[in-house]
């Protein structure tokens, strides 16, 4: 909330509790808009295609809630390898779906919806797993054409792809390195058996193939974006795998730095090569979630219910079955409340790539602010442009213009190099110190207004006055007598 109310610059006493009733009014249908959006998307951006279907991505994301009384705040379990990634966590589990979207040389992962889908149970006879509800939030996305639907290991099981065939759409994941599959049985031939006739042949595991001479793999260069001059082999096998009851494609690939995997497509028809290209493309989603985090905001909402009772750290998913039906009703408004919150972000996001997309130079040209780098996409510029912004309104190179406010102890640099020293510190302790309280907050705002630089220090109710702009000359002229600009001269004068 606070994000929103300074993106827009509105005023907190009289706009908050407005954006606070946007986010909880029944008018604004979540899955009405996103399904307008999502039709927006299809029709404006240059959506990625193969054998004339879009492609989606989808993967979950885990955001921390410290929220006591925030609905579906659960503890998460987070697999990784990262040092700075803890194990657990509390907060909420939310699915993603993006659309694949061209952009020159590269590709952006739009967010079309994303979801609440644990944490809270309404009655006791919902038995759907995330990769149920992920299957219904693709399904409510309104497509009217079959798709390609990329994830990873998680969503690689019998009901995305079950439910996929059934819609006329495909499934692209990586299956784990334990993973076996059958080799179709032969035709029966002669007079027909009694009963059901046998569909597994021979069990293999896919893992041993790599290890394994009796296959011929193939060799060509990574189709992985980003990756020059390396060569992978690879090898496929159209085979039964157990879960599905029916024929898929597996791709074994050996990378020479990033190891081994196995890829699974419901599409038989698809290459090989474009299955490993499309499924290097899923870390699209991940930079996607890295910008809705920490530059817009999207999942910083901190809306909590007065009447529901405090959660213990380390609680799991809330059963409501048995609580009342006004606190059931709260607590879904409350939900739809979250929802309202990451769909608006999504659009936001996705407008800002939009715009980065089919208006590069404008975006550039107009870009005033500085970047580590300039060959990234130029989302962020778009942002500050939309804000108004340019190189004289960010506080520092370390301090960038961002949504998320900063907050240190001790004051950062920059206004530690602002305080008073020596002397003049003295001095000021001295006088104030039978009068107030002296701290550096203090000695900014007696200080602050008369700073050398950009940065000036105001308390608050007090307007900020204009510095005077000095030039080279007016600070080499004392009394109308030009100094000449040699260190020795220089050096003379200040000893004086």
């Amino acid at each position: 909330m606070v994000e929103y109310r300074a993106e827009l610059h509105l005023s907190p006493a009289s706009c908050y509790d407005r954006l606070l009733d946007f986010f909880h009014s029944p008018a604004v249908d979540v899955d009405v808009l996103t399904r307008r959006w999502v039709q927006r998307v299809m029709e404006s951006l240059p959506v990625h295609r193969v054998a004339g279907r879009p492609v989606l991505l989808g993967d979950g994301l885990k955001v921390a809630k410290a929220g006591r009384k925030m609905p579906a705040v659960k503890l998460l379990h987070q697999p990784g390898e990262s040092n700075t990634k803890p194990t657990y966590i509390m907060g909420h589990s939310v699915q993603v779906v993006s659309a694949l979207v061209a952009a020159a040389d590269s590709h952006f992962a739009v967010p079309l919806a994303g979801r609440i889908h644990e944490g809270v149970r309404f009655t006791n006879r919902d038995h759907r797993t995330l990769p149920s509800k992920c299957c219904d939030l693709l399904e409510s996305l309104g497509l009217d054409e079959p798709f390609y639907f990329v994830a990873d290991a998680y969503y690689g099981c019998k009901t995305v792809a079950q439910r996929l065939r059934g819609s006329g759409s495909h499934l692209i994941s990586r299956v784990r390195r334990s993973v076996v599959a059958y080799i179709p049985a032969p035709a029966p031939t002669g007079r027909r058996q009694r009963g059901r006739p046998r569909l597994y042949g021979r069990r293999i595991k896919l893992w041993t193939l790599f290890d394994s001479d009796q296959h011929s793999w193939q060799e060509a260069e990574s189709p992985v974006y980003g990756e020059r001059d390396v060569t992978i082999r690879y090898l496929y096998r159209d085979l039964i795998r157990r879960p599905v009851r029916t024929l898929v494609r597996f791709v074994l690939v050996d990378h020479p730095t990033r190891g081994r995997s196995i890829f699974i497509t419901t599409d038989l028809a698809l290459p090989p090569i474009e299955v490993i290209r499309l499924y290097g493309l899923r870390f699209k989603i991940e930079l996607s979630f890295k910008q809705a985090l920490s530059v817009l905001g999207t999942y910083a909402y901190h809306f909590w219910l007065r009447a529901m009772p405090k959660i213990s750290r380390g609680s799991g998913t809330q059963h409501l079955h048995r609580a009342s039906e006004r606190y059931r009703q709260a607590v879904r408004r409350k939900l739809s409340a979250y929802q309202r919150h990451i769909q608006v972000g999504a659009i936001a996001q996705a407008s800002l790539q939009a715009l980065a997309i089919q208006h590069p130079r404008l975006v550039w040209s107009s870009f005033g602010s500085w970047l580590r780098g300039r060959p990234a996409a130029p989302r962020i510029a778009v942002r500050l442009q939309l804000r108004g912004t340019d190189r004289v309104s960010e506080v520092s190179l370390t301090m960038p213009i961002r949504a998320q406010s900063y907050a240190s102890h001790p004051l950062m640099p920059v206004f530690v190099m602002n305080l008073p020293e020596g002397y003049l510190f003295n001095m000021i302790a001295r006088r104030l110190a039978k009068h107030e309280q002296v701290d550096d907050m203090r000695l900014l705002a007696i200080t602050g207004r008369h700073q050398i630089g950009r940065l000036q220090f105001v308390e608050p109710g007090e307007q900020q006055e204009t510095p005077p702009r000095i030039g080279l000359s007016q600070l080499l002229t004392r009394r109308g007598h030009v100094y000449s600009v040699t260190a020795t001269v220089c050096w003379a004068d200040l000893c004086r």
